[in-house]
């Protein structure tokens, strides 16, 4: 079995989480004896940098080559109109891994700055192309909803969530004060606000929340709270497990759910996790997890778990053991290969 991994960027240009997965998806694939082939149009196209225009490109290249590989994998979103396109044309064997929100119909009315002029375009694009690929897969129950909506039908798209990077670990340290940290640059479905919110309610004490991400800046210069606020624009990934070893709590305030890649490198790290969502989006985990909705929902959690040192202790552990049996790359991995054997 021969995969070809289609992607926008891959390793000399890492963004965010979804690059990151990428590499251990890949390397997972081929620890497990899979053929991976990577084709990112950054490195064969690095002059292109309008999307549509690389979506072209790719496709010249790819369909010259269809018969060199047995299954088609386009990852981080960017190049789904291209392997749309081929499915349509070469009824190629193809798989689109959607980790985010582009080219779908129902994210760009909700999340898009323009959307009553993306909306019509990403609606074509949809039906001329990426509706034509063979097999789905999305980080959560939440995203399999919302694709489904969009016209993927349920029986073609099924949920392979993140895989954690196991060696994404510092020594483990707490300290007298309880550090609550928050990761993710800005993006319109986190929802900063409501993390403020909570926090700047809560009664002094000897606690420091850590938001890490770039694009906050204006955010955080309205916070008025008793509490420390720790604002890291950018931060080295080394020290980024550093401060996810001196986390006590990691809260996520999503608008739309699932398990994202720092939850799972916070709980690596035996931190307490408190997260928007229901439970269906958080398989495996979601007994381990507490809940929030609200503003006042959410400081109440904050304060139970920054009295209570066993609690956090106890839930860090516990969720700890699950994420690395279950989030391990090879069985992440071992889901992404069935998919490849169902389209053979």
């Amino acid at each position: 079995m021969i995969i070809c991994m289609v992607t926008p960027r891959y390793k000399r240009n890492v963004k965010g989480g979804g690059e990151l997965s990428l590499q251990l998806l890949v390397e997972a694939l081929r620890t497990l004896g899979i053929d991976v082939t990577v084709l990112s149009g950054d490195a064969l196209f690095p002059n292109i940098k309008n999307k549509e225009l690389l979506n072209t490109a790719m496709y010249g290249y790819l369909k010259k080559r269809i018969d060199e590989y047995d299954v088609f994998h386009t990852y981080n979103m960017s190049l789904l109109p291209a392997i749309g396109r081929l499915t349509r044309v070469k009824n190629i064997n193809s798989v689109a891994t959607l980790n985010g929100h582009v080219y779908s119909p129902t994210f760009t009315l909700q999340l898009s700055d323009h959307p009553k002029r993306e909306y019509p375009f990403v609606t074509s694009m949809f039906r001329r192309y990426i509706s034509y690929i063979k097999k789905f897969t999305v980080l959560s129950e939440f995203m399999r909803e919302a694709w489904i909506r969009d016209g993927v039908p349920d029986d073609r798209i099924k949920v392979i969530p993140n895989m954690i990077a196991k060696n994404y670990t510092s020594e483990t340290y707490h300290g007298d004060t309880v550090n609550i940290l928050a990761v993710g640059n800005y993006a319109k479905w986190r929802n900063l606000d409501i993390l403020l919110d909570a926090y700047s309610k809560l009664p002094l004490q000897d606690i420091i929340l850590h938001v890490v991400g770039q694009g906050w800046k204006d955010k955080i210069m309205t916070y008025k709270g008793k509490n420390i606020l720790a604002y890291h624009p950018q931060v080295e990934h080394q020290k980024l497990k550093d401060m996810y070893s001196r986390a006590d709590i990691y809260v996520q305030p999503y608008d739309y759910y699932g398990i994202g890649r720092a939850m799972l490198e916070a709980a690596q790290n035996k931190t307490a996790v408190v997260t928007t969502g229901r439970l269906q989006d958080f398989p495996f985990i979601h007994g381990y997890l507490n809940y929030f909705a609200n503003s006042d929902m959410l400081q109440l959690t904050l304060q139970t778990l920054i009295v209570n040192k066993e609690l956090r202790k106890l839930q860090g552990n516990d969720l700890c053991k699950l994420v690395n049996s279950y989030f391990a790359p090879e069985n992440i991995a071992d889901k992404y290969i069935q998919t490849y054997k169902e389209l053979l």
